[in-house]
C-alpha cells in the first residue's frame, strides 16, 4: 500500500511532460502576460469551463501569486524569493481571475492534471472544492481537472476517489502541513455544485472590489444630449409611480432611435405585488415573450436591483443608461463582468425625485 501511495504521489506530482519555467523579461520576479491576468480574462467560459491562470506548476516550490494589478509576482519573505519549504506541490495552482473570495485574494484554484507553465491561462473542468481556513479567513481551493487527460471523465470528487484512490488524502495532506503544524485548517472536501456555488460567490465579490471598473459618466456633445432626452422620457414615467405613491423609478428601451417599450416601478401600498421598472418596460414592448435586445439601449432612472440585472443579462441588452446611483447602487459590477456597458448621467432631477420620495416614504423605502 505505501508503495502504491507513493508511486500515485509521483504521479500528480510529475505528470505529463516537465519543461521549463517560461522566459522572464526585465524583473525576474516578474510575469506579465498578454493580458491583465486578474482582469484581463472572464472567469467562467460558455462551455461551462473555467479559466485558471496558473501560478505554480505542480511540483514545484516557488511561490507566485497574481496581484491586484494583474501582474504575477514571486512572494517575498524576509526580502529573498519565498520558497515553500515541503514537497512540491501535488498539482497545477492558479487562481480564477475577476473573482475575490474571504481572504480578499482571487479564488484559488488546484489544476490536476499533466504539468502546467507559469502564466498559462487554461479552461479547466470544476470537480470539487477542498474547504480550508488560514489565518482566520477562508481559504478555499477549487478542485479542478484537465479535460484531455487521463482525469478528464471526472466530475466529482466521488469518481475522483473511486478512479484515483488516496490521491484526494494525498492533496488534503500537502495543503494541512506546508505551512507547518496548525497554520492551516481544512475542512475536507464538498461537490462540484458546492464549488460552483463559490464560484458564483467569488465573481460576485468581485463585481464589488475596487478593481471592479465604474460605470463611464455622461457624455459629450450630442450623445450626451440623446442620452438626456430618452431619460426625461424615463423620467416621465418615473412620475407615474408617484402617482400611485410607488417607488420613481422609470425605464425606456430604445431601438434605432426610438421607443418600443416604456414602463415604471409597481411597487405600491395598495397593491402587495411589485414589477420593476425595467420589467414593465421589457413587458410593454412585448421582449420578454419574444426574442432577445441585442440592438437595443435600456434608460432608467435608478441604478438596477438584482432582479433588473438579472433580466438585463437574459435578454442581452448591451447597453444601460442609469439617471443615478446615488440614492441606491445595485450589482452595477455583476452587470460589467457580463458585458453591459454602463453609462451613468449622474442626473440631479433623478436624485432629487428619488430624495424627495425616501424622505416622504421612509419606512417603505426600508422596507424594499
Amino acid at each position: 500500500m505505501k508503495i502504491k501511495s507513493f508511486l500515485l504521489i509521483s504521479v500528480l506530482i510529475i505528470t505529463g511532460a516537465m519543461s521549463g519555467c517560461q522566459a522572464l523579461q526585465g524583473n525576474p520576479y516578474e510575469l506579465h502576460g498578454d493580458k491583465n491576468f486578474y482582469t484581463g480574462y472572464e472567469p467562467v467560459n460558455p462551455d461551462g469551463t473555467v479559466n485558471a491562470v496558473i501560478e505554480i506548476s505542480s511540483g514545484d516550490n516557488d511561490k507566485w501569486e497574481v496581484r491586484k494589478d494583474g501582474v504575477m509576482r514571486w512572494d517575498q519573505e524576509d526580502g529573498k524569493p519565498r520558497i515553500v519549504k515541503y514537497l512540491g506541490y501535488p498539482t497545477n495552482y492558479g487562481m480564477v481571475p475577476k473573482t475575490v473570495w474571504g481572504d480578499g485574494d482571487p479564488l484559488d484554484i488546484l489544476v490536476i492534471g499533466k504539468q502546467l507553465k507559469r502564466g498559462q491561462v487554461i479552461k479547466a473542468k470544476l470537480v470539487g472544492v477542498l474547504k480550508m481556513k488560514g489565518e482566520g479567513a477562508r481559504d478555499d481551493k477549487l478542485i479542478a481537472v484537465l479535460p484531455d487527460t487521463c482525469f478528464g471523465g471526472v466530475n466529482n470528487m466521488d469518481e475522483f476517489d473511486r478512479d484515483f484512490p488516496g490521491a484526494s488524502s494525498i492533496i488534503e495532506t500537502w495543503f494541512m502541513n506546508y505551512k507547518g503544524p496548525g497554520k492551516v485548517e481544512t475542512e475536507g472536501f464538498d461537490s462540484a455544485e458546492e464549488a460552483g456555488s463559490m464560484l458564483k460567490d467569488a465573481i460576485k465579490g468581485f463585481t464589488f472590489s475596487s478593481a471592479m471598473p465604474k460605470p463611464a459618466v455622461g457624455g459629450d456633445g450630442d450623445n450626451m444630449r440623446v442620452h438626456r432626452r430618452f431619460m426625461l422620457e424615463a423620467v416621465k414615467e418615473a412620475q407615474k409611480s408617484l402617482l400611485e405613491d410607488g417607488i420613481p423609478e422609470g425605464s425606456v428601451l430604445i431601438k434605432e432611435g426610438r421607443i418600443i417599450g416604456r414602463g415604471h416601478n409597481k411597487r405600491s401600498r395598495k397593491d402587495s405585488s411589485y414589477v420593476n421598472s425595467e420589467i414593465d418596460c421589457l413587458e410593454n414592448a412585448g421582449i420578454l415573450t419574444g426574442q432577445g435586445c441585442g440592438n437595443c439601449t435600456l434608460y432608467t432612472t435608478l441604478s438596477p436591483c438584482d432582479e433588473a440585472a438579472d433580466t438585463i443579462i437574459a435578454h442581452k441588452i448591451p447597453i444601460v443608461v442609469i439617471g443615478e446611483n446615488e440614492t441606491f447602487k445595485g450589482p452595477e459590477g455583476y452587470l460589467q463582468v457580463k458585458g453591459v456597458r454602463l453609462i451613468d448621467l449622474d442626473m440631479k432631477e433623478c436624485k432629487d425625485m428619488m430624495r424627495g420620495f425616501m424622505k416622504k416614504h421612509a419606512v417603505a423605502w426600508d422596507d424594499d
